[in-house]
């Protein structure tokens, strides 16, 4: 394994947790050694330094709510009415997976939580969806596979608001083995008690406690 530097390893966490980056993922992924004959090298990997008032900015950056430190949202945008976002009558989905080892999910939902508590109707143009179990982007124990753009192109075409959408899981022949329904955030996939865990239709969307 290779190791870098303490204070350069100090450097480097600061940096991520502006990203909103694990250090876990970054280190998983640009930590392990190469395979052989690969010729990669980790020797001209350089950094620029970090002051160490900058570096404790990354203070100011984050926000501790039950004992997890959350990374203050970067999307800073505003989509709301009164922005050509709004004149154009744009839809937006956000979906994060709750298990991403590399963002923070809790990020996301600050975000979406900024975007109503700026405009109490935002819910007429956003929509927030938390895959349990998903990893980055997609993998992990949790169903994955969502039809967004027809989920997006109802919304858009059709005037048909997602309340709910379903994720599915397939092996490696393409079968499903898994379904979730997907709930508009807060709401969350609660199980019925009755059927296979693993079909959609045994589950429903209430509100979270």
């Amino acid at each position: 394994m290779h190791r870098i530097r303490p204070r350069l390893s100090f450097v480097v966490s600061a940096m991520l947790a502006v990203l909103g980056v694990s250090p876990t993922f970054a280190q998983d992924l640009a930590m392990v050694p190469a395979p052989a004959g690969a010729g990669v090298s980790l020797r001209g990997l350089r950094l620029p330094d970090v002051r160490i008032n900058e570096v404790a900015d990354v203070r100011d950056s984050t926000q501790r709510t039950d004992n997890v430190r959350v990374p203050h949202c970067r999307v800073t945008g505003v989509i709301g009415k009164g922005t050509r976002f709004g004149a154009r009558k744009g839809k937006l989905i956000l979906w994060h997976g709750w298990a991403d080892p590399a963002l923070n999910p809790l990020a996301t939902i600050e975000y979406y939580e900024k975007v109503l508590a700026a405009d109490s109707g935002a819910r007429e143009y956003v929509r927030l969806f938390m895959e349990p179990g998903v990893l980055h982007c997609a993998g992990g124990a949790g169903p994955s596979d969502v039809a967004w753009l027809r989920a997006m192109t109802d919304w858009v075409e059709r005037a048909q608001t997602p309340q709910q959408v379903i994720a599915s899981k397939r092996d490696s022949t393409g079968k499903v083995t898994r379904s979730r329904p997907l709930c508009t955030y807060p709401q969350r996939a609660v199980y019925t008690g009755q059927g296979s865990t693993d079909d959609a239709i045994n589950f429903v969307c209430k509100e979270s406690r």
